[in-house]
């Protein structure tokens, strides 16, 4: 039973009571209105419940009873949309008694959503594929897990290859570190200390350093819990995402440190163990050069170079999807145009008093100075948005799966104002009103699909919704329409004056001369001479909303470029640090060489050379890492695939570039090794 507008009652949230009533109890009783009905306030949600969906915070609570009332039905519909047998529009939520199990309340429920389709079926058959999917109710409905899911574990990915890295240089600077202990190491081991306990010294050192680092990436994290969150928003509330650290990010993080501090001192531990007590006590310029511990130093800069060339090369393929999208023909001018969004209320507004509205706001907006022309739409173009709709040609047999297309019900002067150029035909003009023959415009890809060897032109089609066939007068450039990525779908344009029961909420377009956002006041005051109780809902340039769109896309490509630089920094660290290393040890043998007649550029050309086979097996492991790894993230790049050629040549050329720079340094020094000091000691 729908109640009346005397028995409105309304639950407000937390949020809302603070902003509208200051926590006051005397909001309680107080009445406030919704699409034009007064509703009691009858109580107030607590600040931890903010409705059902993550990416919505819901204010204002209303009972379903309602719907019929603050939504009143369109005038070419005989039910309300409770009663609507074919509009699927609620999200269930539901408690399971604790003696029914879950799989026979599945199917007791799955029997009455195909009953419930059936209905609205015109045969009163209901697909067979309909069922219904249990899930966890405690967090509110996650379908923002799908969308989220990849793109987490992609960035916990790179987190984790970032940690694998930083890990690896810690293993070689520790590598280094023993070598230059190699005669203290002796001394001990010659005074009768245990093995055992100088690799309990070692992962001592080892642990400490990971948990001081463990230590500063939880400051960090806590300090920055909402920066990925903020990044990633679109259309839904960060804040709504409670990333406060429990005992379990703790726990994470300590293992994490831990593991890492064991498994990362482990084989310097054992490396100092292994050391030759006779030479380790020798005069360490005389001691002698352990090809087997340069090697394992050396191996673990190889894989470094690897992880680095994974990085380097996923880093690329974002920041080229994200050019490649910069750069996709649009089919429209996004230049110049200012775009906001209208919701009147349909207790106030239905079928011809919108068309009076939005005719009239049309009039207003047209002499603001600066407005060159003016439009409206059910769907803005790059807005995430659809709106499908049923297409039967006139005359043919109908085709599942085929007859569902997008729509769009847009202003007389929409193409022109968009700029979307009328291929053949002609576009819409003030003659097709309510009561002129229904016309339509398609784009291309709707001609191309439906019309493959005929003319488009003047044939007809029947849509849900209209009272006659509709003519097609003219066929539209394709252009991108929910987003950049898809592929443009079939589409139809219908006039909206001759559509009044379909115009509710719209987008309003205006081109201007000049940057748009200057206008927005007199917009403001346009709609306010018309209704002052009218907001401008998201007012943005299509410019912003474009930018807005790829907003997922830049901040994939900034956090792998930052990931690559820091990979290339890493890399860059170990690289020098070995080489340094293998120089300090090669001291004697270099100075031998020098002795012998090698000259400075031909010592200088083999430390290089060292490094340079390094750089190459690394970057061939990393780029076969990296085309493995690839599969996983085709879906997410656009124009490219994850074998891209100049992609893999960039970033194997910068690794390699870098390469040699950080093994310049040592290489000059080896270069300058004086012969008799180093002999000196021999």
């Amino acid at each position: 039973m729908t109640p009346t507008p005397a028995q409105a009652r309304s639950v407000i949230s937390e949020a809302y009571w603070a902003a509208h009533f200051a926590r006051s109890s005397s909001a309680l009783g107080k009445t406030i209105s919704l699409n034009g009905i007064p509703t009691t306030i009858v109580g107030i949600a607590p600040g931890s419940f903010t409705g059902l969906q993550i990416d919505t915070v819901t204010q204002v609570f209303v009972p379903l009873a309602m719907q019929p009332l603050l939504l009143p039905r369109p005038q070419n519909s005989s039910t309300s949309l409770l009663n609507n047998p074919q509009s699927w529009w609620l999200l269930v939520m539901a408690r399971l008694r604790p003696d029914v199990p879950e799989i026979r309340a599945q199917a007791r429920l799955d029997a009455i959503l195909r009953q419930a389709a059936a209905a609205g079926m015109p045969d009163g058959k209901a697909p067979t594929q309909f069922h219904l999917q249990f899930q966890p109710g405690d967090r509110g409905l996650d379908y923002l897990k799908d969308t989220f899911a990849k793109p987490s574990y992609m960035l916990l990915s790179l987190s984790g290859l970032v940690l694998l890295l930083a890990c690896v240089n810690l293993a070689n600077l520790l590598l280094a570190r023993v070598a230059a202990r190699e005669r203290e190491v002796s001394t001990r081991l010659a005074l009768g200390a245990g093995r055992t306990h100088i690799v309990r010294q070692m992962l001592t050192e080892s642990l400490l350093l990971s948990s001081l680092g463990g230590a500063a990436g939880l400051l960090v994290g806590y300090l920055g819990r909402n920066l990925i969150p903020h990044l990633l928003a679109k259309s839904w509330s960060p804040e709504r995402i409670h990333l406060d650290f429990d005992g379990r990010v703790i726990a994470f993080t300590i293992g994490v440190s831990l593991a890492t501090g064991i498994l990362f001192g482990l084989a310097p531990a054992w490396q100092a163990t292994r050391t030759n007590v006779n030479s380790g006590l020798k005069d360490t310029t005389h001691a002698t050069y352990s090809r087997q511990k340069i090697g394992l130093g050396k191996g673990l800069v190889i894989f470094q170079i690897a992880l680095s060339a994974i990085l380097l090369i996923g880093a690329g393929l974002f920041v080229r999807t994200l050019v490649n999208l910069n750069h996709t023909p649009l089919g429209f001018r996004p230049d110049n145009i200012l775009l906001f969004r209208l919701a009147p209320p349909k207790t106030r507004y239905t079928g011809p008093q919108s068309t009076a509205l939005y005719s009239q706001l049309e009039e207003k907006l047209a002499v603001i100075p600066g407005v060159r022309s003016v439009s409206l739409s059910t769907i803005a173009i790059v807005g995430d948005g659809y709106s499908g709709s049923t297409f039967h040609v006139s005359g043919r047999p109908v085709i599942e799966g085929a007859r569902r297309v997008q729509m769009n019900i847009v202003g007389t002067d929409f193409l022109s104002t968009l700029g979307i150029s009328i291929m053949r035909g002609r576009s819409f003009n003030t003659h097709d009103t309510y009561t002129s023959p229904k016309v339509a415009v398609i784009n291309q890809t709707l001609a191309q699909k439906y019309f493959p060897s005929q003319d488009p032109l003047g044939q007809t089609f029947e849509n849900e919704g209209a009272d006659g066939p509709i003519q097609i007068i003219g066929i539209a450039a394709d252009t991108r329409y929910a987003n950049l990525r898809s592929p443009t779908p079939p589409l139809f344009y219908l006039p909206y004056l001759q559509h009044p029961d379909n115009v509710s909420r719209m987008v309003v377009e205006l081109r201007t001369f000049a940057e748009p956002s200057g206008i927005v006041n007199q917009a403001r005051a346009a709609v306010a001479s018309l209704d002052p109780n009218l907001p401008l809902i998201e007012v943005r340039t299509m410019t912003q909303q474009i930018d807005s769109s790829l907003s997922n896309e830049r901040i994939f490509a900034r956090l792998t470029a930052g990931f690559g630089l820091l990979a290339l920094l890493l890399a860059c660290i170990g690289i020098y640090g070995i080489m340094t290393y293998t120089v300090a040890r090669r001291t004697s043998e270099i100075g031998i060489r020098m002795a012998l007649g090698a000259r400075a550029d031909q010592v200088l050309s083999m430390v290089l050379r060292e490094v340079s086979w390094m750089a190459l097996a690394g970057v061939a492991i990393g780029i076969g890492g990296a085309l493995w790894l690839g599969r996983f993230l085709s879906s997410m790049l656009y124009g490219l695939k994850p074998s891209d050629p100049l992609t893999l040549i960039t970033a194997a050329a910068l690794l390699a570039i870098i390469a040699l720079l950080a093994a310049l340094g040592p290489a000059r020094r080896a270069s300058r090794v004086d012969p008799i000091r180093a002999l000196r000691h021999e």
